[in-house]
């Protein structure tokens, strides 16, 4: 266990590969400061060890319709840090040792309307120059979604371009992985039917913008998608999103997997499909996600269940989304199960996990190493 606390609530919580183990993020809510989401930060090592006791990092003021006001990615001996403070992003770096600096604001402005979604889902990640960004942000009354490179101290080195290519509305949960040229942007596109619903653009480090969108699945007809997530294994890229059978939230919900791959001109599907099939869909909103791991996808989801609280689902995938290996789920009572796959040397291949819970008037953080499924070579 990293940190408990009576009284208060987490949610979101994140790992973060490090050359020295990982760090971990969540927010809290503190009933002494009611309109402020609060985020922490601890480090771990590589047996699970805390090197940085949990701290307290900055408040962030609260929204009525937005949970997500960070996002975080280690680059060669820092964290880059953004913020989502009202209708402002901002950068900080962060140090190892918990110690902000050179606070900017970065990005597009953020949507604070109440009409529409306030979320600002977004996702950062490190290459050899620099971090790309992605976030959901204003367009003219509606919510977009923008991408922009930053250098390693944060400042922005690309314009920020609008992602959607049609009808400039409605683009949500963008995510992205890295391919060692550029980055592949994954997003749900509202409102058109044959158009609409999971796809990626590729955006290179090479100083161009984002490539034309392309679907996922070409054949696929949107009806209502959510909380897309994408990795890349070295050679291709698998993903995973949440999606209903028809445009009603009532309706049945299932999992669905991809596996792909995705250059600047072109989007090959290699397989997809369902993993799983819900009455209703989980209330937890970022705890879904995929990691290219010991030759497949490590996959994991919240599973609803009637009257009860849902399962942390943990499956290994092959290409065509059939599952070689499954963990003994475990519940959740919290929008707080992250993860990472470390990329060091014998760590190679293990993930972090980052799991809170609310309980009996408790909160806590704790954290967890999975071993790669199968050997490495």
């Amino acid at each position: 266990m990293i940190d408990t606390n009576p009284g208060s609530r987490v949610w979101l919580t994140k790992t973060v590969p490090t050359d020295a183990g990982w760090g971990v993020f969540w927010l809290r809510a503190d009933p002494d400061v009611p309109q402020k989401a609060r985020l922490f930060y601890a480090h771990v090592d590589f047996g699970g060890r805390v090197t940085v006791a949990p701290m307290w990092l900055l408040d962030v003021t609260r929204l009525a319709l937005r949970d997500r006001y960070y996002n975080v990615a280690w680059h060669d001996d820092h964290y880059g840090l953004l913020i989502a403070d009202q209708a402002t992003l901002y950068y900080y770096n962060l140090s190892f040792d918990g110690v902000l600096s050179d606070k900017h604001a970065v990005g597009p402005p953020l949507f604070t309307s109440t009409a529409y979604d306030q979320e600002a889902d977004s996702d950062i990640d490190s290459y050899p120059d620099g971090f790309v960004s992605v976030i959901e942000g204003e367009c003219s009354g509606h919510s977009c979604s923008y991408a922009f490179r930053l250098d390693a101290q944060g400042n922005r080195v690309s314009p920020v371009y609008n992602l959607v290519d049609y009808d400039y509305t409605h683009t949500f949960y963008p995510a992205s992985a890295y391919d060692g040229t550029g980055f592949v942007i994954i997003a749900v596109k509202d409102i058109l039917i044959t158009e609409g619903g999971v796809g990626t653009k590729y955006f290179p480090t090479d100083g161009f913008g984002p490539t034309t969108r392309t679907k996922v699945v070409p054949d696929k007809e949107y009806q209502w998608d959510e909380f897309p997530d994408i990795a890349f294994n070295g050679d291709h890229f698998g993903s995973v999103w949440t999606e209903v059978t028809q445009r009603v939230s009532t309706s049945t919900w299932q999992l669905h997997f991809a596996s792909f791959r995705r250059t600047p001109t072109s989007s090959t599907l290699i397989d997809d499909r369902v993993l799983d099939v819900m009455r209703q869909k989980s209330t937890l909103k970022w705890a879904t996600q995929i990691h290219a791991v010991g030759g497949g996808w490590v996959v994991h989801y919240p599973r609803w269940q009637d009257n009860a609280e849902p399962l942390a689902v943990f499956e290994l995938l092959d290409d065509r989304g059939q599952a070689q290996a499954t963990m003994t789920p475990y519940s959740l009572s919290a929008d707080a199960l992250g993860s990472s796959v470390h990329w060091l040397g014998e760590n190679s291949g293990r993930m972090g996990i980052a799991r809170g819970d609310n309980r009996d008037g408790v909160s806590t953080i704790t954290f967890e190493t999975l071993e790669p499924p199968i050997c490495r070579p």
